[in-house]
């Protein structure tokens, strides 16, 4: 019995990874259009300020990334996802940390800029991490908080009286998108859970049923 319980459990944790998997996969398709419109969007904040060749550097190499990580996910509709769980994860948390170093590469452009503009990047680029709440796998989530460092880092040099404010404000919003995260986690759970038992419950119901018809059968012979 405990032997069949581990299984079970096994079986659970793999499929729930499994539709994590799926469910980021769905969200990957269409980042790379809303990175693309960023790209764009922070590409007007700074052409008057930045030089040209930097900031075109800068929204290929952010654009790419994206695609790139877009492709993987194309190839990876067509195959068995149980197959190579642990594989595609990793490769989830390769793709992400370039995407997000190339993202955050924006924020060495803020000491060029007028403060309005300061503000408005920081405002976009930190909520990047928000848009992965709802269906990112945890390790990619943590991956796309590290955006946070470098603006954070820079925002400091750049304003050192608002030194405190900044890092508590960081801190704030890194707590608020863990606790949404954890508590959509625990939702998805439950939900896949409630799914795998109905499963069970409806194969023994069957079981049952096959046996009984095997018995009426037997007995009218």
């Amino acid at each position: 019995m405990f032997e069949e319980d581990v299984r079970l459990d096994a079986f659970s944790e793999n499929y729930f990874l499994n539709q994590c998997i799926k469910l980021h996969i769905h969200v990957l398709k269409q980042m790379r259009w809303l990175i693309l419109v960023t790209v764009l969007t922070l590409s007007l904040l700074f052409y008057q300020s930045v030089p040209i060749n930097h900031l075109i550097t800068w929204g290929v190499l952010a654009i790419a990334a994206e695609f790139l990580r877009a492709s993987y996910v194309y190839n990876l509709e067509s195959k068995n996802l149980c197959i190579n769980t642990n594989a595609i994860t990793k490769r989830f948390y390769v793709l992400a940390l370039l995407s997000a170093t190339t993202i955050a590469g924006c924020t060495l452009f803020l000491p060029h800029i007028p403060v309005y503009k300061q503000m408005l990047t920081a405002l976009i680029v930190f909520s990047i991490p928000n848009l992965f709440v709802s269906a990112a796998l945890f390790p990619v989530l943590l991956i796309y908080m590290l955006v946070f460092i470098p603006g954070v880092y820079i925002w400091i040099n750049l304003y050192p009286q608002q030194s405190l404010a900044i890092i508590l404000l960081t801190a704030m919003n890194c707590v608020f998108i863990l606790a949404i995260f954890f508590d959509r986690d625990k939702q998805f759970r439950f939900s896949i859970t409630m799914h795998l038992d109905r499963n069970r419950i409806l194969a023994d119901l069957e079981l049952k049923n096959s046996e009984i018809l095997k018995t009426i059968q037997k007995s009218e012979q």
